[in-house]
């Protein structure tokens, strides 16, 4: 009987109470929700952080193209021709030969997942220099070039995805879908021609 006592004396003292168990679980509770709480806030300034680099660099990359399409020019032996992956652009772009801008050819292309740049002025064109494109935006789903037109059999304005007349479209539509870190963002640029329609030539 001796034996009994003393073996239910250790198993009573060496037990958990409930208020024990409770006490223990709440503070795991408080852990747990310090520590998602600090994740969670981490995750936030991270995207924050990423949505802030993409909007800057997307940013700097419109008002390139933007620049580009304003500044297109009527210039001889330079053409406009466009495809739903990029187009070339007869426009200002700065010379390293004169040090000034002039006119020449911007090109813009879609390749995989990126997207590219190139430029050169008259006189590169004209001795055939070839001039490596630089990408200038990276992590795209998809990219897509369209050109405004006025369709005078139709007498009415559209959208088409190749461009093979002789003149200058009124109008160029970019529309992007970038891969980030928060997810994928759609983007749609639309900029206008100010010299195309016009008949007379800058030649």
């Amino acid at each position: 009987m001796l034996f009994i006592k003393a073996k239910k004396t250790r198993n009573k003292t060496s037990a958990f109470t409930l208020i024990e168990l409770l006490v223990v679980t709440v503070m795991l509770s408080v852990v747990c929700l310090a520590i998602y709480s600090t994740f969670a806030s981490g995750a936030r300034i991270w995207q924050r952080i990423n949505r802030m680099s993409l909007n800057e660099e997307v940013n700097i990359f419109f008002d390139r193209f933007s620049s580009d399409v304003r500044n297109s020019v009527k210039f001889s032996g330079l053409r406009f021709t466009g495809k739903p992956d990029g187009f070339d652009l007869p426009t200002l772009v700065s010379s390293p030969t004169l040090e000034a801008k002039t006119a020449g050819m911007a090109i813009y292309s879609c390749s995989g997942d990126i997207l590219a740049r190139s430029q050169a002025d008259y006189s590169q064109i004209y001795q055939d220099v070839s001039v490596p494109p630089r990408h200038i935006l990276g992590g795209l789903q998809s990219c897509n070039f369209t050109y405004y037109q006025y369709d005078e059999e139709k007498e009415e304005y559209s959208w088409v995805e190749e461009w093979v007349k002789d003149e200058l479209p009124l109008a160029v539509r970019m529309a992007l879908s970038v891969n980030t870190a928060v997810g994928i963002q759609d983007l749609v640029k639309t900029v206008s021609i100010p010299v195309a329609g016009r008949k007379e030539k800058n030649e």
